[in-house]
């Protein structure tokens, strides 16, 4: 008895869509009319937004002096945290692990952490309304990120720095900034590294990649 045997062989092709991925030029408005107001479906400056898992999106309405919560598919926000009552202008805003929202206020140079149902408050870092150079201090904090431990970072405009501020520290530590660096703005911990940050400078319109304590940028962006 004889036995036919077929072999079958089977060519895999790897399609790398990152090549072929275009962006849309033409936008599209998820949240705001186009016009400055205090509507729920406006705002006045708008100057953070952070998305959630679940596609949420939150808006730092700098001069409505509130935060927005706006779902998937919404025409009008909610919200959530409303400080016209302590003169905070909010700047920048994150989440951490535990739903607990953090707000940069540099006109009280402070930042301020809320609960996951934003019915509370604490300040987390800097102290109300003084704008030093003190350790215990900040001055015109703008952008913040957090790492995986809950360790606070601050980029300080006033101060040309930034600080790092562990879970209920009073004081903060300067990992990056020396008299000579620029005022910072926007700052983005870098995914790639525990001690490196992606800063952002209007003194210089320039993007910087910043290794922590280096006199210097690893790397600068600029036009």
């Amino acid at each position: 008895m004889s036995t036919n045997r077929t072999t079958a062989t089977t060519t895999t092709t790897v399609y790398d869509s990152c090549l072929n991925l275009r962006w849309n030029q033409t936008g599209v408005i998820v949240a705001g009319d186009g016009t400055r107001g205090s509507a729920a479906n406006q705002f006045t400056d708008p100057a953070w937004i952070y998305i959630d898992a679940n596609d949420t999106l939150y808006v730092a309405d700098h001069h409505n002096y509130r935060i927005q919560k706006s779902v998937s598919g919404a025409t009008a926000g909610v919200t959530v945290v409303n400080v016209s009552s302590t003169g905070d202008h909010p700047e920048s805003i994150t989440f951490d692990k535990n739903g607990f929202l953090y707000i940069t206020g540099h006109n009280n140079e402070r930042v301020v952490r809320y609960s996951p149902d934003f019915t509370s408050n604490t300040n987390v870092a800097g102290i109300l309304g003084s704008g030093t150079s003190a350790l215990t201090n900040l001055k015109y904090p703008l952008g913040l990120d957090l790492d995986d431990e809950l360790n606070l970072y601050v980029a300080e405009r006033g101060n040309r720095r930034v600080t790092k501020w562990t879970p209920n520290a009073t004081s903060g530590i300067i990992v990056i900034g020396t008299s000579s660096t620029p005022g910072f703005y926007g700052l983005l911990l870098s995914l790639y590294s525990s001690t490196e940050a992606y800063v952002s400078s209007e003194d210089t319109d320039a993007v910087y990649l910043w290794a922590f304590n280096a006199t210097t940028p690893k790397v600068s962006l600029t036009q």
